[in-house]
């Protein structure tokens, strides 16, 4: 449970060019989350910006491939920072080019009806039928595009990103409710990674700094 709530608690942010990067090794762990820090004070002195009072970064951790992960106070307060419109006023704020990307937990939902429309006010709908925080859904997907389902086809197979680590084991475990039917859901199983540009399957090994020869990863 304490792990799980950590994991709650963090996002990743990438750095986009080797400037960035550099930048980013230069600087110690209490200076990563100092420079966090300081974006979130500039963006409270924005008035179109309401930021919560837990949004603070508490530690850092340095990847291998150069990108940061960072932890913050609550996981209502990374919840907050997943949110689109809040990344991109952070990432304006940052002082360096970067990505914040989410830490989503994808779970596939089995045997949706073909009905099923997923958009932002179905995903709120769903945390509330379910008694889900706001936002713990981030977002849902067909898997298969609906252009290519049979002739008469009436289910599909969705996925459903998850911001709560709590809010997937409990899809899991018992499925969720949606227009008052049971949907049921398993854990999408991780791939290994793979560089896009070489196709070899290495940990830490990533297209950005590959010197291999481009290689095709379907042929």
């Amino acid at each position: 449970m304490v792990r799980q709530g950590v994991r709650d608690r963090q996002v990743i942010i990438d750095f986009v060019n080797s400037a960035g990067k550099e930048a980013s090794k230069a600087m110690n762990e209490a200076e990563l989350v100092a420079k966090a820090n300081l974006a979130v004070g500039l963006l409270r002195d924005e008035e179109d910006v309401v930021v919560p009072k837990e949004m603070t970064f508490a530690s850092v951790q340095k990847l291998c491939y150069g990108g940061c992960l960072y932890e913050v106070e609550s996981a209502e307060a990374a919840r907050w920072l997943k949110i689109d419109a809040n990344m991109r006023a952070f990432q304006r704020k940052f002082g360096l080019e970067v990505v914040v990307k989410a830490r989503h937990y994808p779970v596939v939902l089995r045997n949706l009806p073909v009905s099923f429309d997923p958009s932002e006010a179905v995903s709120r709908q769903i945390e509330q039928e379910n008694g889900w925080a706001a936002r713990d859904i981030a977002t849902i997907q067909w898997i298969k595009p609906p252009k290519r389902r049979r002739e008469g086809q009436q289910t599909a197979f969705a996925l459903v990103k998850f911001n709560s680590t709590k809010a997937a084991n409990t899809a899991i475990m018992h499925g969720l409710i949606f227009c008052g039917q049971r949907i049921h859901a398993w854990r999408q199983a991780k791939e290994a990674r793979r560089c896009l540009k070489c196709q070899k399957l290495e940990p830490g090994h990533m297209a950005a700094d590959c010197t291999d020869v481009e290689t095709c990863g379907t042929c």
